[in-house]
């Protein structure tokens, strides 16, 4: 693991502290805004945020992924601070490797359901999420 990444994960802990835990409908989802359809990882953001305001139940609705992120995000920064830990991983690679895929099978079926409710307008799925019929899509406006 890269040193830089560390000390990223390390930088971006406070920042999760200063951004407000509003309900702010700002993205910089690429994909969002190109295509006017979330993206499993959007919400991700706001998602941490709220887990380090102990928000767990926002931190959910907005992405349940959140804490796997910060797990992950926990786990690099300890890392930093005490090199042996990464020993679990070089340890058991193959354990990881079958979380990881695990993980992508679950990301990917979460952005499956995410597509789902946001053009069947299951209101349930879509509660804490963004206005999608108020955000920017540059497909949405070429066609429109």
């Amino acid at each position: 693991m890269s040193k830089n990444f560390q000390i990223i994960a390390l930088l971006l802990i406070p920042v999760y502290f200063i951004i407000p835990t509003g309900d702010s409908h700002f993205t910089i989802c690429p994909f969002f805004h190109l295509t006017g359809i979330p993206c499993p990882g959007c919400g991700m953001g706001r998602s941490l945020v709220h887990i380090f305001h102990l928000h767990f139940l926002k931190a959910l609705y907005y992405n349940p992924f959140g804490f796997i992120v910060a797990a992950f995000q926990c786990y690099m920064i300890l890392t930093l601070f005490f090199p042996r830990i990464s020993n679990v991983y070089h340890n058991n690679k193959n354990i990881f490797n079958i979380i990881q895929y695990i993980f992508a099978f679950l990301f990917i079926s979460f952005g499956v359901i995410r597509f789902w409710a946001f053009y069947s307008g299951n209101s349930f799925l879509l509660k804490y999420y963004y206005d999608f019929n108020q955000s920017f899509s540059l497909v949405r406006w070429i066609f429109s």
